[in-house]
């Protein structure tokens, strides 16, 4: 057992020193939780405990401040969390973090398509390349690009008369086509799809 010493620091900060002279600190809330202040002694397991914990709620509370500005993906947030925290505290806010729905790969990635898809129209290649960006995993992006797939022509059709048409007034044109063919791969579609929209152009 550890003697110890409890002194106030701020309004929810008290700093322990132990007998050995290491200190940290814990909000009020752990405080009276563990009812440290009727403690004149102190295991090293609470000690380890109280340490933990408070790193787990400074983790948590990272977490959502940074959840304030963006959605992230879990391994992006537990990467950008482990810059700062431990391995083992990560993992335990991260899933405290998803079991409370705060972050959900799936919805994220959804959110993401959606947005990338109808306003944006790229094509699922450049939109999956952004998903893996944010670092979701694979399987998720699959799942949820799968409903987009079947959306490329009427996006490409879309986009050929709103934003290529002045490039493609002759079937002939091979350069013309060439330039609005390069285009849309950058923008994400399939060769092949863009190839049957560009005809489907011409012919309708």
């Amino acid at each position: 057992m550890k003697k110890i010493e409890v002194e106030k620091q701020s309004d929810n900060l008290w700093q322990i020193t132990l007998e050995d002279g290491q200190q940290f600190c814990i909000d009020t809330e752990l405080l009276y939780q563990f009812s440290v202040l009727d403690k004149e002694e102190i295991s090293d397991t609470l000690a380890e405990k109280l340490i933990q914990e408070q790193s787990v709620k400074n983790a948590y509370q990272r977490a959502l401040y940074w959840l304030n500005f963006r959605m992230y993906s879990y391994k992006a947030l537990f990467l950008r969390l482990n810059k700062e925290f431990p391995e083992d505290i990560c993992y335990i806010v991260l899933n405290r973090l998803a079991q409370r729905g705060i972050i959900n790969d799936r919805k994220y990635a959804q959110q993401l398509a959606e947005y990338y898809v109808t306003q944006k129209y790229y094509g699922v290649i450049r939109v999956a390349n952004i998903l893996k960006e944010k670092q979701l995993p694979q399987v998720v992006i699959t799942e949820t690009l799968a409903p987009y797939i079947e959306h490329a022509q009427p996006q490409l059709m879309y986009l050929l008369r709103r934003k290529y048409a002045k490039k493609l007034t002759d079937a002939k044109d091979i350069n013309s086509i060439a330039k609005v063919k390069a285009s849309l791969v950058r923008r994400g579609f399939y060769f092949e799809d863009i190839n049957e929209a560009i005809k489907n152009y011409f012919s309708s």
